[in-house]
């Protein structure tokens, strides 16, 4: 909904302007095509002046970005416990990641999908999308080589094995959490771990 110009005179906090952004361009990134969704029309969503948008964000790349920062931080989160927790009983620990990203996609699937089909042809939002989907790969790399060295993984190419279990989480979390919208992560989380414990320690 654009906003009028009689709302417009109300002053907001730094941190309340740049939420308002972003909150206004994760709605038309979930409702338009990527290229529609430009900074003219991120701010004809909000209060705020055009001219405004440049005080919070470099650019719209920079806006793509910070959209998908926080996302990103809870991912690492659950990867982190993931590492820390893997040592005592790997299934229930790569169970539990699982369950976590499930729950992840439920909160911000719509958003994730938008920026996946955008990345395709749209270079700023396959920077911003590689910004989520690569730490993830980087740090599970890391962990297949950890388990390589300890003994329990042996024969795999840990960045290649990497990212192929990663890209397989995000399309079938992306069909089936956010297409699909099933909420049955239990069921969800013990299909991709089969495959993550044929794959790793078979």
């Amino acid at each position: 909904m654009i906003v009028s110009q009689s709302v417009r005179r109300r002053r907001r906090r730094p941190d309340e302007a740049a939420q308002e952004i972003l909150d206004a361009a994760a709605t038309l990134f979930t409702e338009r095509i990527s290229s529609e969704v430009t900074v003219s029309e991120v701010m004809r969503h909000t209060t705020l002046s055009r001219k405004s948008f440049y005080v919070y964000f470099r650019d719209r790349h920079d806006l793509l970005t910070r959209l998908v920062q926080p996302i990103r931080a809870e991912s690492d989160q659950m990867v982190e416990r993931l590492r820390e927790t893997r040592r005592e009983d790997p299934a229930t620990a790569g169970k539990e990641c699982l369950r976590d990203h499930a729950r992840l996609y439920l909160r911000h699937g719509r958003l994730l999908r938008a920026i996946a089909s955008a990345s395709e042809q749209d270079t700023e939002a396959r920077t911003a999308w590689r910004t989520f989907v690569d730490p993830v790969v980087d740090a599970l790399a890391e962990l297949i080589r950890e388990e390589t060295d300890e003994g329990r993984s042996s024969g795999l190419d840990p960045d290649a094995i990497a990212r192929a279990l990663v890209g397989m989480n995000v399309s079938y979390f992306l069909d089936q959490i956010v297409d699909k919208q099933r909420t049955d992560i239990d069921t969800l989380a013990d299909t991709l771990l089969t495959v993550w414990i044929r794959t790793l320690y078979a």
